[in-house]
């Protein structure tokens, strides 16, 4: 069995994609059929009346998919690819509108495939920048505690130098001492007797 068979369908995805699909099919035909009639209005030839229609909702259609990758990868869209889509509502949104029934009623009826086109870009080039930006930080193992309070390595601490004398309070330096025969405090590595204040000190933890 293959990895695309083990691979459990997101229905979520297929639902979104199939009705974008039928949003982008019914405006596309819409708006064809209503370019065709203004431009036999306009005084185009026939053959050419049948073919302009193409460069609007082609303009459309790269600049819908452009938008939507661009958001996808975490990038804005660039401002050609906004004047583009932009270019492409308006002259499907005006064709539809022109060769409408002179009436409110028709003209909203006849705007509407387009404009619902836009809406459904809109929302799937939304909808992909909002999933990558939370797979790229679930990916990276992130969470919310880690952004609040994050885990900073402590600064390691150098060492003293080697044969540094230790000191006592006052800065005074400590003598090794050690209780030597009778009771009495001598010097720790020569044995000799420390004086009577200095041995008050040891005695007292100084």
């Amino acid at each position: 069995m293959s990895n695309d068979e083990k691979r459990p369908r997101n229905w979520t995805r297929i639902a979104r994609n199939t009705s974008a699909g039928m949003v982008a099919s019914i405006a596309g035909y819409a708006s064809y059929w209503h370019q065709v009639h203004v431009t036999l209005l306009a005084g185009e030839r026939t053959e050419l009346a049948h073919v302009i229609p193409f460069s609007v909702d082609g303009v459309l259609v790269v600049a819908s998919v452009s938008m939507v990758d661009a958001r996808r990868e975490g990038r804005k869209p660039s401002w050609q690819t906004k004047l583009g889509f932009a270019t492409g509502i308006v002259a499907s949104v005006g064709a539809n509108v022109m060769s409408a029934q002179p009436t409110a009623l028709g003209r909203i009826v006849a705007a509407w495939p387009a404009i619902a086109l836009l809406l459904v870009v809109e929302m799937l080039s939304s909808k992909g920048k909002l999933v990558e930006i939370a797979n790229t930080i679930t990916a990276l193992g992130f969470t919310a505690d880690d952004a609040q309070a994050p885990n900073l390595p402590q600064a390691p601490v150098s060492p003293g130098p080697v044969g540094a004398a230790t000191t006592s309070r006052g800065g005074r330096p400590s003598i090794p001492a050690a209780k030597g025969p009778q009771g009495r405090m001598v010097h720790a590595e020569t044995g000799d007797p420390l004086k009577e204040r200095t041995e008050r000190r040891k005695r007292n933890g100084q």
